[in-house]
């Protein structure tokens, strides 16, 4: 039996992902689109049945739980089977200008996306938020790709790179290495390890860098005094951060905001 239900939006121009319409359809045997082109993104999850999908000169037999990508303006076909025809849910919308690295394939299997589609099927029931429902859900089918495509890091990488992003986060507390170790649970020593293995470079060289570059910003970009600018990158007082300042910059904090404000 055929059934289908298609919901078009008012064009609200949402600033990335702006959808345009969703729907699903209980295809007939046979029923088909094109060739022919479209003039937005498409993507299609196939809820059960089988078909077929054909783009750049390739064709895939599909069954549940694959999803076709139409790109806009890109030739594509694709017909339901004759004995078990599918049932699909899609959703339309414009992208950014780029072509998204999640959106690069024809084809995608991913587990997860079936509950997505489900729930992009929610957007009837709602009104005024429609819209950005919508595209909350594109967003989460692009995490959900991307979890999938990305390469898998070394447990070691991941530790390194999350104590970076402690670093910046909390640059300004007066965080100590040992303490950035405990926050990721491990050994100190192990840790300091793993980091310059990773980065190149100490977690407490790393550091003092990160808290010297805001300091040499703050002068230059703010008001603030020298001894404000210490406090406010981590430092307990300002005889020691001037004594480092100078040692990585080779100046005083003083020298280095007078010379780079007549610059």
């Amino acid at each position: 039996m055929h059934n289908r239900n298609e919901y078009f939006l008012i064009n609200k121009q949402l600033h990335g992902f702006n959808p345009l319409s969703f729907g699903q359809e209980h295809c007939l045997p046979h029923h088909f689109f094109g060739p022919g082109v479209r003039s937005y993104w498409l993507l299609h999850y196939i809820v059960s049945g089988n078909g077929v999908f054909s783009v750049r000169d390739k064709t895939y037999k599909l069954t549940s739980g694959s999803c076709f990508i139409i790109r806009p303006f890109e030739k594509v076909f694709y017909q339901a089977d004759s004995v078990h025809p599918w049932h699909y849910i899609w959703i339309g919308f414009e992208a950014p200008d780029h072509i998204p690295e999640q959106l690069s394939g024809d084809v995608l299997n991913i587990p997860g996306m079936g509950s997505i589609f489900d729930s992009i099927m929610e957007a009837q029931d709602k009104n005024e938020g429609r819209n950005e429902f919508l595209s909350g859900k594109i967003w989460e089918l692009m995490s959900l790709i991307s979890e999938a495509n990305k390469p898998k890091i070394s447990k070691n990488k991941s530790f390194a790179e999350q104590a970076k992003t402690c670093i910046q986060a909390k640059y300004m507390t007066g965080i100590t290495v040992a303490e950035i170790a405990k926050t990721l649970n491990l050994e100190r020593s192990y840790f300091s390890t793993v980091f310059k293995n990773s980065i190149g470079i100490s977690p407490q060289e790393y550091l003092n860098n990160f808290r010297l570059e805001k300091a040499a910003d703050l002068l230059v970009s703010s008001n603030l005094s020298v001894t404000d600018i210490a406090f406010s990158t981590g430092y307990s007082g300002v005889i020691n951060f001037s004594r480092m300042f100078k040692r990585r910059f080779g100046t005083s904090p003083t020298e280095y905001r007078e010379a780079n404000l007549k610059s």
